[in-house]
């Protein structure tokens, strides 16, 4: 099997080149960068070579700030959704399968644990840009009998992730001399967490196993506030720092989501294998 990986230089990517080296070398997997340019059959083949065949695409490749997101719309409602009609027209070229990564897609929903039959509620230019790829996805299975998986993880989080996202923020402040504090925007919002090394076998598990077109959450099942993640954090560190709550909140904030995981582990054979404790700490120990 030969898989493209696109993004293959952010944090999702390189951890996933990593791991499939691992657990499978004799995959042949290639990245796809966007400096290389628009993702088609010419342009692969200058990079690659011309007699290279890909069976599998993994598309991470994308802007994933939430917040930027309101502050810059245009990567977010524009070239996200054209970045994944590359992958698709690569892949019908290739009559390759698609493995989409989509994420934030469930707004405040009282129905916990959320299952992939949730509703769809747009919260931010980055969700409406995902959601909008994910249509192209459905459309292209429908119409041109392209196999798809879109997973939709919760909150992926692990050593290497940008300093922007809160857990590797929080593990930093706390392994940090200079800082006297753990500043947050507030203590209440409750995530999803799942560990990186978890959720590149979810990938991994979803390129062996043949969907005509699935949509599969993938998390823990298990939320934890920010105020819990700081106290893990701190055990683990095995030392306090004064806790600064901003008590800041993003437009159309998420106070709470759990990832209803039963199709995951349904169609894929996948669970989580990594405890938040053990994952935090493989975090903070990188640092």
């Amino acid at each position: 099997m030969t898989i493209l990986i696109t993004g293959s230089n952010g944090f999702i990517g390189k951890k996933l080149t990593e791991y499939l080296s691992n657990v499978f070398p004799e995959f042949k997997h290639y990245g796809w960068l966007r400096s290389y340019g628009q993702l088609n059959i010419e342009n692969f083949q200058l990079q690659f070579g011309h007699q290279l065949q890909i069976d599998k695409v993994v598309h991470l490749a994308g802007n994933s700030k939430i917040i930027e997101s309101w502050e810059q719309p245009h990567p977010y409602l524009i070239e996200n959704p054209e970045l994944t009609l590359d992958a698709l027209e690569f892949c019908k070229a290739q009559n390759a399968d698609l493995v989409f990564i989509s994420s934030y897609l469930y707004g405040n929903t009282k129905n916990l644990p959320i299952d992939e039959l949730e509703p769809v509620e747009l919260t931010s230019p980055y969700s409406y840009g995902k959601f909008s790829a994910e249509t192209l996805c459905k459309f292209y299975s429908d119409n041109y009998k392209l196999n798809c998986t879109i997973l939709r993880p919760f909150n992926i989080y692990g050593p290497g992730q940008d300093p922007y996202f809160l857990l590797p923020k929080i593990a930093r402040q706390l392994k940090d001399s200079s800082s006297d504090e753990i500043s947050v925007h507030n203590l209440l919002t409750k995530r999803d967490y799942v560990y990186i090394d978890d959720f590149c076998e979810a990938i991994f598990l979803s390129l062996k196993t043949q969907l005509v077109f699935e949509i599969i959450n993938i998390g823990s099942g298990v939320s934890v506030s920010t105020e819990n993640i700081i106290a893990e954090l701190s055990q683990i560190a095995g030392h306090q720092k004064p806790i600064n709550s901003l008590e800041l909140y993003r437009k159309n904030e998420i106070m709470d989501v759990v990832a209803d995981i039963r199709k995951a582990k349904h169609c894929l054979n996948w669970q989580p294998k990594t405890s938040l404790s053990q994952g935090l700490k493989f975090l903070y120990e990188a640092l």
